[in-house]
Formats: C-alpha cells, sequence, structure tokens
C-alpha cells in the first residue's frame, strides 16, 4: 500500500505535459472550467472535509485540543477551497458575476483567489502547504529527530510526499515566471494531486486513530478471545 502510494501520483504532471504537448484538445477538455479535473478536485475536496470533521471530533474526544482545532481549520478549508474551485456554483447556476468582483477579478468569475495580493498570497499559501507536504516528511526520518516528533500527527508518512512533489515543482517555477496557458492549466493537475493528498493523510489519521483506540488500556483484541490451551490433570 506504502508502495503505491509513493509511485501513484507520479505519472500525472509528466503524462499533463505530454498531453499539453501533443493533444492539446484532450488537455484542454480535461482542464478547463467545469471538466474533469475540476469536479475531481470538488469531489476530493468535500471528501477531505468529512475526514477531517470526523478528525476534528474525534481528537477533542481524546483530548488533543490543538489538533482537533487545526482538523477543525483544514475541514473549513477544504469547504473553502472546493467552492473558489467552482466560483461557489456560479456556472452551475447560471448566476452574473457582481460588478465589484467583474472589475477586480481577472478571469471575471464571483471568487476572491484570482484578484491581486490575494492571487499572489494564494499561490504562496499553496507552494508553502505543498513545501509542507514534501520537506517534513523527510526532514522527520533524520535519526536525531525525536521520536515524538516524528509520531506527531502534524507529520504526513513520507509515502505522501510524492502527492506534494508535483504542486511543489511547479509553483517553485511558476511564481518567479509568467506562464503560458498550457503551463497555467498545468496547475489543474498538480492542485488535485495535493487535495488527493491532503484526503490521503486524513483517512490513514482516522485508520491511526482507530488503531490506538484498540491498543488502548481496557479494550480487547481479537487474540485476547480465543481460549487459553489446556493441558491434562497433573502436567507441568
Amino acid at each position: 500500500m506504502a508502495i503505491g502510494l509513493l509511485v501513484l501520483p507520479l505519472p500525472a504532471l509528466p503524462i499533463a505535459a505530454y498531453l499539453s504537448l501533443a493533444h492539446e484538445r484532450w488537455f484542454d477538455w480535461i482542464t478547463d472550467e467545469d471538466r474533469a479535473v475540476e469536479w475531481v478536485q470538488t469531489l476530493v475536496l468535500l471528501l477531505a472535509f468529512c475526514v477531517y470533521a470526523i478528525l476534528a471530533r474525534r481528537h477533542w474526544k481524546v483530548g488533543r485540543r490543538v489538533t482537533a482545532l487545526l482538523s477543525t481549520f483544514v475541514a473549513i478549508g477544504a469547504v473553502a477551497i472546493a467552492g473558489e474551485e467552482i466560483s461557489w456554483g456560479q456556472r452551475i447556476l447560471g448566476w452574473a458575476t457582481p460588478a465589484l468582483l467583474d472589475a477586480i477579478n481577472y478571469q471575471g468569475e464571483a471568487n476572491i483567489h484570482n484578484i491581486g495580493a490575494i492571487a499572489t498570497t494564494s499561490r504562496l499559501v499553496q507552494f508553502s502547504a505543498a513545501g509542507y507536504g514534501v520537506l517534513v516528511p523527510l526532514l522527520a526520518l533524520l535519526p536525531r529527530i525525536p521520536k515524538r516528533v516524528r509520531d506527531s500527527y502534524f507529520v504526513p508518512p513520507v509515502t505522501l510526499a510524492s502527492f506534494f512533489l508535483g504542486p511543489f515543482a511547479y509553483w517553485a517555477v511558476r511564481i518567479p515566471l509568467e506562464p503560458s496557458r498550457a503551463f497555467f492549466q498545468l496547475s489543474e493537475i498538480t492542485e488535485l494531486s495535493s487535495y488527493t493528498g491532503l484526503a490521503v493523510f486524513g483517512v490513514l489519521s482516522l485508520r491511526r486513530l482507530h488503531a490506538e483506540a484498540n491498543l488502548a488500556p481496557g479494550t480487547t483484541n481479537r487474540a485476547s478471545l480465543s481460549p487459553p490451551p489446556t493441558t491434562p490433570p497433573g502436567a507441568p
């Protein structure tokens, strides 16, 4: 499973780059607004919301207040990002962009992540988040890192670093440069990779919580339900 997760996202960016050059029509079809990639992003973000909402509740119940609050923040963030990705249902419901937003949004849509300084901040946040997903798991492997830090719920498993590697490399190039349209559209692929990594991290954290609950004092595992071996009377 770990090897599968490590390998799964690696071909996405090279394949997308190839399609953008050799099959532009197909590339546009999957990456344009309201196309396949954007809707998969939205579904993955909704999954992330559900997972982190459950995590927040369970962490709170066992007394991990900071972890619960951060999980709540991620859950709310997932909903906000999903809303921004689909411009809060603007194209689905067919309502026009308010005049104030239309004047300052460079795509003329009902969202705020395409507005001036907010757009710049959004890119820096995505770059930082992707960098966290790549570097923190790798740094946690260093022998001098305390075990309590390595085992923290804030440290993704190293097998998920590949989900954030493509986005990290993309934003490292994109932020200082003015992208072409094809390169700009690669962001849809990198964002999907990041969102999937976030959702998978949440699912793995839920599995870990479940395993910890089963191993907590006072619980009984399946092995302990087996009857003890019997010996004949008088045997040593």
